[in-house]
């Protein structure tokens, strides 16, 4: 008898709230078709996705024409050129932002020079895209020198400079620019103005990829091959207020003899590369 009216007692008490959702749902209907209608919704087909690019991008395609017509004009065999293999004597490690062109602002063409970008241009050790960019063009490739390419306003070093502020998923990657600040914090805490800061910043850690690209095994294997003369390694910084480039005053010698025994993996140190540091 007990468990008949628990039984009925549950039923009452579900048909009770069904029939309050039930009212409030129909009100809600009622009331919100009298206000707004309905709108349904519409999905794209297959025929909207997969026709002619929209209007607002056709003018790609042109300027591609037109790109074209200037590479052939200056020389007929340019893209017969290409098809044989790439030979460049660059790897560019840049960043994504899209106010620096890499290829441009060096004044180089097609072929000239082997690219990977990303974020803040950071060279880091668990990057497998990063990795295989590297592998590929030192050790099929070739490259007789890589190039870490930072810029000032660089919106990631911008990112890792601010405090108690979480971006996400990204933090991950800022650890890395995190990092270099740490371990330069008395001489960055010496300055006063914020964009000098900010522009010391972007300059150490330009620096601190370039070292990470000299304890990388790939380019000390190479660097042993070849005597320790390729590939070698330069840091850079564009300014975007101006357009110009500068190279990094850095004494790669010094820094390298500091930590060669930690980061020095191969049978014997690379050799230092005697091309003239700033």
């Amino acid at each position: 008898e007990m468990s008949t009216v628990i039984i009925s007692f549950t039923f009452i008490i579900f048909n009770f709230f069904y029939s309050v959702k039930h009212a409030n749902a129909m009100e809600y209907s009622s009331s919100s078709s009298s206000h707004a209608p309905i709108i349904p919704v519409t999905h794209p087909t297959s025929e909207d996705i997969f026709t002619q690019p929209p209007e607002d991008l056709k003018y790609l395609f042109e300027n591609n024409r037109q790109w074209v017509k200037r590479c052939l004009a200056s020389n007929p065999n340019f893209f017969k050129n290409m098809i044989p293999r790439q030979k460049p004597r660059f790897l560019l490690i840049g960043c994504a932002d899209s106010r620096v062109p890499a290829q441009e602002i060096l004044g180089l063409k097609a072929g000239e020079i082997f690219v990977h970008r990303n974020v803040a241009n950071l060279v880091v050790n668990g990057d497998m895209n990063f990795l295989s960019v590297l592998q590929y063009a030192v050790e099929v490739l070739e490259v007789q020198d890589i190039i870490v390419l930072g810029h000032y306003g660089c919106g990631g070093v911008k990112a890792a400079s601010s405090i108690e502020f979480d971006h996400g998923l990204m933090e991950h990657w800022l650890r890395n620019i995190r990092d270099v600040i740490f371990s330069n914090i008395d001489e960055l805490n010496s300055y006063d103005d914020d964009e000098e800061k900010h522009h010391r910043i972007v300059e150490l850690s330009v620096r601190e990829q370039c070292l990470n690209l000299y304890r990388n095994p790939i380019v000390q294997q190479r660097q042993l091959a070849n005597g320790g003369r390729f590939p070698r390694v330069h840091g850079m910084v564009y300014d975007i207020r101006d357009g110009l480039l500068s190279e990094l005053k850095v004494d790669f010698a010094k820094e390298l003899e500091r930590n060669r025994l930690i980061y020095g993996v191969v049978k014997r140190p690379p050799v230092i590369p005697d091309y003239p540091t700033k």
